[in-house]
């Protein structure tokens, strides 16, 4: 995924889904913007397409390209606590759960973005900086929709801009954070979950990836 400098940035991902966010050096600081264009836009995707299918995608892991093998622990924490199967979780740089082939990927991510169950971000220092992570938030959190923040890679909650920085955030590398998370998720999607003893071996094996991760 591409850097960026600071300074304002504007995108046309594909025709009626602009958006201008405002980069600063620890990341994000005004993406509303891009929020409510994404947000808009998929509304008018399915007015054009009514009769399309969208996939019935719980679970949306946005993450890095870099961090794929924290993306990677994170989808196999979700399956071991979580009754999901391949096709509720999307997390596109990870085998098994990347976009069917064919797939216009910017329309098919827009909208999966904005109408799946629950979002997870993992925000590590290099994420941050990719634009394509910033308007997959940007839409996420135009839609007012479930959004976790989860840090990886001793990136500290101080770098997570404004909006964002409202929402509570959660240590990728606690076990005790992730393990509320889990509970969490599972109450948001309607889900039962697994008692711990059951997941803990996944659960850490996403902190020692997400703390490894800063190497």
């Amino acid at each position: 995924m591409p850097r960026i400098k600071s300074g304002p940035v504007e995108l046309v991902l594909e025709e009626n889904f602009v958006g201008r966010v405002q980069i600063t050096r620890g990341g994000v600081l005004d993406i509303r913007s891009a929020g409510k264009q994404s947000a808009r836009s998929v509304r008018e995707e399915r007015q054009r397409r009514p009769g399309s299918a969208l996939g019935p995608v719980m679970v949306f892991v946005c993450h890095g390209s870099a961090d794929e093998p924290v993306a990677a622990a994170f989808v196999e924490l979700m399956r071991a606590a979580l009754p999901l199967d391949a096709k509720s979780i999307r997390c596109t740089s990870v085998s098994g759960y990347k976009l069917p082939a064919g797939t216009n990927v910017d329309a098919r991510l827009r909208a999966e973005v904005f109408s799946s169950g629950a979002f997870v971000a993992l925000l590590s220092p290099r994420s941050i900086q990719s634009v394509y992570v910033m308007f997959e938030l940007g839409a996420r959190w135009g839609a007012e929709r479930y959004l976790a923040p989860v840090l990886i890679g001793g990136l500290p909650a101080r770098r997570v801009e404004a909006p964002l920085r409202a929402l509570h955030t959660v240590r990728g590398d606690a076990e005790s954070d992730v393990l509320q998370l889990v509970g969490e998720l599972a109450d948001h999607l309607g889900l039962g979950v697994e008692a711990p003893d059951v997941y803990l071996k996944a659960l850490r094996a996403f902190t020692t990836a997400a703390r490894r991760s800063r190497r």
